[in-house]
């Protein structure tokens, strides 16, 4: 197992008059090279929640622990622990500061004491695996860059320390279409090809029903479902409607068919399932309508 939460309860400005309860006995359990979408209305929890998973928020009450480590135990070395778990928050090209990209990518593994030569290397690695051609790109300004090749220089800074886990912020907002579907694809490609944990937090339901392979659903300060995307959307749209969350659009389509009578598979997460599925029912009809006509 590589986090383990126990109990968390978190509270903000606790006893003063504007105090905040974010997070309510949270009990979860994350394993090595899993695939987690965190999904839940604005203000539910989900940036506190994973700010707790490297220290940079301490629970009220509760434990976390990294790799077996209490993160809550004195003399818990954290600098190691955020080595492991590489947080992007959301908009990350705000967070870009270096003149070039290769300085930027370079940062951490510079505070890591690398010498220079690893440090090199980290830098090709890591633009590599967000698709970014290092000799086009380490001289050039970050902030000269279109949104999605900022947002990749951002990825590739976090992945030059070589985490084992990727927690990713809403990485697509505000991206266009063909913006969002190559930065998607970037993360999709670290995971599989390296093992990467990674957990992914979006409002976008079409996201995460088609990348993700577990799916928690956050409401005030809980997780309320804990399943895969499949399970859920198929067994929960009523309960995500109730806390303010869709579905799928092609997802939901299936759902207002079965309600008018028809006999579909609502567990459909893609639009070539769901055309699959209406063909399968359709062949149906013809076959029993060609039966009938033949009084067979």
């Amino acid at each position: 197992m590589f986090i383990h939460l126990e109990n968390i309860c978190f509270t903000y400005s606790l006893g003063m008059p504007f105090e905040t309860e974010a997070l309510k006995n949270i009990n979860l359990e994350i394993d090595e090279g899993e695939f987690i979408g965190l999904i839940g209305h604005t203000g539910c929890g989900k940036t506190t929640l994973i700010q707790h998973f490297n220290g940079l928020l301490t629970p009220t009450s509760g434990k976390i622990y990294v790799e077996g480590v209490d993160l809550n135990k004195k003399g818990v070395n954290l600098r190691l622990v955020r080595q492991k778990i590489g947080l992007v928050f959301q908009y990350p090209e705000n967070q870009l500061f270096e003149e070039t990209i290769y300085q930027e990518v370079a940062f951490g593994p510079r505070k890591l004491g690398l010498p220079e030569g690893k440090i090199e290397k980290r830098v090709r690695e890591a633009l590599k695996m967000v698709d970014l051609d290092y000799n086009l790109y380490i001289e050039r300004s970050p902030f000269s860059l279109s949104g999605g090749e900022m947002r990749r220089v951002a990825l590739a800074s976090i992945l030059s320390i070589r985490p084992k886990m990727l927690i990713l912020d809403e990485p697509t907002a505000n991206l266009d279409p063909q913006g969002r579907d190559s930065i998607l694809s970037e993360i999709k490609k670290v995971h599989y090809n390296f093992g990467i944990t990674v957990v992914l937090v979006s409002h976008n339901m079409e996201m995460v029903a088609e990348t993700v392979k577990r799916l928690l659903v956050m409401h005030r300060g809980e997780i309320i479902l804990d399943d895969t995307p499949r399970e859920i959307f198929e067994k929960h749209a009523n309960d995500l409607v109730k806390v303010g969350l869709g579905l799928p659009q092609v997802t939901e389509c299936m759902h207002k068919l079965k309600a008018k009578g028809k006999d579909v598979y609502t567990g459909v997460l893609t639009v070539d399932d769901a055309e699959s599925e209406v063909l399968k029912k359709v062949k149906k009809t013809i076959k029993r309508q060609m039966l009938k006509e033949c009084n067979l």
